[in-house]
């Protein structure tokens, strides 16, 4: 059984502080890592799904090299795994953002010329098979739209407690604890 329901209400965002979101975003880039690094462990891509296997050849060819993991794609050498997250909130007028790219083993550095290559080539399909490994998966966004609710939620009560009603504007409505 299914049930859905939805509230509507009519908010004076003047009244709800819109600005410093920094725990989220660190919290989201947080999620947006591990779930990345976690789905290509298991060799899922960002849908969720199962990345396209590796041919017979390159799985070899990993296997005398000495990878850790040489029948799952891009995770041979852990360069494609890890995110770096942005250690500061960049600003706008209208924005707040953080940025995570892929780095070299977990260092600072970025990877190698020929790594962007591999992942455009993986993601986008040229030459074979597409592989779409980088993203945002739907748990992880799930997940992340949960931490921006509750705030939200948490701001719009607060503004609520403080008196400055946030629906106050709206003729017959009142709040009284």
């Amino acid at each position: 059984m299914n049930i859905n329901f939805q509230v509507k209400a009519d908010f004076d965002l003047a009244k709800i502080p819109l600005r410093g979101w920094d725990t989220q975003l660190k919290e989201s880039a947080k999620i947006i890592a591990k779930d990345h690094f976690e789905r290509l462990e298991r060799g899922k891509g960002v849908s969720g799904a199962m990345l396209k296997g590796l041919k017979e050849s390159t799985i070899l060819k990993k296997r005398k090299l000495g990878y850790r993991a040489p029948e799952t794609p891009l995770v041979a050498e852990g360069i494609m795994q890890n995110l770096e997250r942005a250690k500061k909130i960049t600003r706008t007028k209208n924005m707040e953002k953080i940025s995570l790219r892929v780095t070299s083993k977990g260092g600072s550095e970025k990877p190698k010329r020929s790594r962007q290559k591999i992942g455009q080539y993986h993601q986008e399909g040229k030459g074979q098979f597409k592989r779409e490994w980088f993203g945002i998966s739907d748990k992880a966004f799930e997940d992340i739209a949960m931490i921006f609710v509750e705030e939200v939620s948490e701001r719009i009560q607060k503004a609520c407690l403080e008196g400055t009603n946030p629906l106050s504007h709206i003729a017959g409505y009142s709040v009284s604890a």
